[in-house]
């Protein structure tokens, strides 16, 4: 069954190839951080168990190991190698370059990655799943939710912070009893040229016929996510491979759920834990909750205040004032 299992690259069949320049991820190039933080928060609270307790959401950096192919590893790189093979030839030096660093990363050894994942929620049923994973320029609200801004485009949020432009998708729910759970990868790269003609830009992770997500038991371990009694937990993850952001973006990660959740925070609607960094790791505000918003704001406020960021600071005290 195994060597049914790996990446998946559609041919284009004469149709329409992509080049590396992504308008979707594009659109996030210039806050990536804050967008990442506010597309998935909100993705999160759109899908709150009303009958449980607040959101939890949990961003984390976790390692894969040189040996460990639970990416498909060597397909991948195979996959990233072809696409700069044809940048180079059509001078595309800003894809060379970005190819080239996403090669690099693959053949050092551990791959980092961000691993962002809810609890409280009721995870991602069918049509949902295939909002976010399979379909282009579609968002699908739940009952209830805000619609504004529903284009689709948020989903391209997690890909501007991977330099190798994949992410695993993971979400379990209950249905008729059972917990359904599920996996799929997707990177999205550029057209290349091949022995047996061009293929789409975007190719998947899992079951190579259809293009289909994993079932449980081919699921590897380190992108599930599992409560003490080792089953899964309704809820979404995403893991971000190849992870590398610049240094105290936890800090800015941490800024924006105040600015653009404090309402949600402050009503104990959501909780969020964030990896902790050198600055940060001696101190006790890790988790933003309704408890700790007040010391979070004072924290943030003095920071940007003292780094000289006015736009951080002007945002931080206006919802400062609102909360």
């Amino acid at each position: 069954m195994t060597d049914k299992i790996g990446w998946f690259f559609p041919p284009t069949g004469g149709g329409q190839e992509d080049g590396y320049n992504d308008s979707g991820m594009a659109h996030f190039r210039g806050a990536r951080i804050g967008s990442l933080a506010r597309e998935t928060i909100q993705n999160s609270l759109d899908a709150h168990d009303q009958g449980a307790k607040a959101v939890h959401m949990s961003f984390e950096v976790l390692s894969l190991d040189a040996p460990d192919d639970s990416f498909g590893r060597a397909e991948l790189r195979r996959a990233i190698e072809s696409r700069r093979v044809r940048a180079q030839a059509d001078e595309d030096h800003g894809a060379v370059g970005g190819l080239t660093r996403a090669l690099g990363l693959l053949d050092s050894g551990e791959v980092a990655y961000l691993r962002i994942s809810d609890r409280n929620t009721t995870g991602l049923t069918d049509r949902h799943w295939k909002a976010l994973v399979k379909v282009k320029g579609l968002s699908v609200k739940r009952p209830g939710s805000d619609p504004l801004g529903s284009h689709g485009i948020g989903k391209y949020a997690p890909f501007a912070v991977s330099p190798l432009r994949t992410v695993f998708y993971w979400t379990a729910f209950p249905d008729n009893g059972r917990v359904v759970e599920k996996l799929q990868g997707k990177s999205v790269l550029m057209t290349p040229e091949g022995p047996e003609g061009p293929t789409q830009g975007t190719g998947f992770y899992g079951y190579r016929d259809g293009c289909r997500e994993l079932e449980p038991k081919w699921i590897p371990r380190c992108f599930r996510v599992l409560d003490h009694a080792g089953n899964p937990q309704s809820g979404t993850s995403l893991s971000i491979l190849g992870f590398n952001a610049d240094p105290g973006w936890q800090r800015e990660l941490a800024g924006r759920v105040l600015v653009s959740f404090f309402f949600a925070v402050s009503h104990g609607n959501l909780k969020t834990t964030i990896e902790p960094d050198e600055e940060l790791q001696e101190r006790e505000l890790l988790t933003i909750d309704r408890n700790t918003i007040g010391d979070w704001f004072a924290y943030l406020v003095d920071a940007a205040r003292s780094g000289d960021a006015d736009q951080e600071l002007e945002d931080l005290t206006e919802a400062q004032v609102f909360w």
